[in-house]
């Protein structure tokens, strides 16, 4: 019996011993919304002409993402570090450099619109995989967004 106890303590010392000295990989799913909502205003409209809403549109469909190190407000665009193109379907990768101390932002873009959505990514990330549904050359959207 305490050969037993003493076995189990030391596999589970050794298991916590072996989890504690490996950083956990982990893969995690970021969804953008597929659309966003605006409310627009014309600003100093000259006279005679008068402002008026198409309310036959609505919604800005998501239309890209775009990585960023700091926050993107600063501006700093990050380019993909390998696109891949197939028939129906484009893939890009950012790899981002291990232990990094710069802030990672991945932002939502969206169509017509300057208005992007924007979040804070983990800073332990190795790297992040964006498919998009291709029409030959063109990008009809984004349909998976993976960070590992």
């Amino acid at each position: 019996m305490l050969l037993n106890k003493t076995l189990f303590y030391f596999i589970g010392l050794g298991f916590v011993l072996f989890v504690g000295l490996h950083e956990p990989v982990y893969a995690f799913e970021i969804q953008c919304p597929a659309t966003i909502d605006l409310t627009e205003q014309a600003q100093n409209i000259p006279i005679p002409w008068q402002s008026v809403i198409n309310r036959g549109r609505s919604g800005h469909r998501l239309e890209n993402v775009f990585l960023y190190f700091h926050h993107p407000q600063e501006m700093g665009t990050l380019v993909p570090d390998e696109d891949k193109y197939e028939k129906k379907r484009a893939v890009a990768i950012w790899r981002f450099p291990g232990k990094d101390s710069r802030d990672h932002w991945l932002t939502c873009v969206y169509s017509d619109t300057n208005v992007m959505l924007a979040r804070a990514l983990p800073n332990d990330l190795t790297h992040c995989t964006v498919s998009f549904k291709m029409d030959g050359p063109i990008k009809l959207g984004v349909t998976n967004i993976i960070c590992e």
